[in-house]
């Protein structure tokens, strides 16, 4: 199975940067027009996705959005 997530544009894998764990391929990643947020064909593996916020702090911000994680 496989789901369509959107998530902040700082999900987005980098050159020379680790991208979320399990999506390694670039052709489940695209880039929305407005340049704010990205899609993910997300592997069905689970729950325990791992992203290095060092190689992404814009992500952190994200994180601790208000009820995000509730």
């Amino acid at each position: 199975m496989v789901t369509d997530w959107r998530l902040p544009a700082g999900f987005m894998p980098q050159p020379g940067k680790s991208p979320l764990s399990y999506h390694h391929n670039p052709e489940r990643w695209r880039l929305e027009d407005s340049g704010e947020y990205c899609r993910l064909k997300c592997a069905a593996r689970g729950q325990e996705f791992v992203l290095d916020l060092e190689q992404y702090p814009g992500v952190s911000e994200w994180l601790l959005t208000p009820g995000l994680l509730s």
